[in-house]
């Protein structure tokens, strides 16, 4: 499952408006409901970073520590060809931006 920035944050934040949405799919995650998180390297950076300014250090670093070293995450590194395929296929299905 492709896991986005919002959720992984969400989980993080309690007061975020996404918390109470993004707790029961992280925790699916954990308990092995899913099998593998896809994650971008985009959405690694925009997670940590994000977390280190409203959460702080310790909790940006466990969660980069998460997503880099747990084995059922996959990060996919966006590189010029994926980028362009994927402006394809979003131009491709109208009125869903």
């Amino acid at each position: 499952m492709f896991i986005d920035s919002v959720v992984w944050i969400g989980a993080k934040l309690k007061r975020d408006q996404w918390h109470d949405k993004s707790v029961p799919i992280i925790n699916k995650f954990l308990n092995k409901e899913i099998d593998m998180a896809y994650v971008t390297d985009y959405i690694v950076l925009e997670t940590v970073n994000f977390l280190l300014r409203k959460a702080g250090f310790e909790t940006a670093l466990e969660t980069l520590n998460l997503l880099v070293v747990h084995e059922r995450v996959k990060i996919i590194n966006v590189d010029e060809k994926m980028f362009k395929r994927a402006y394809e296929m979003r131009k491709a299905k109208k009125g869903t931006l």
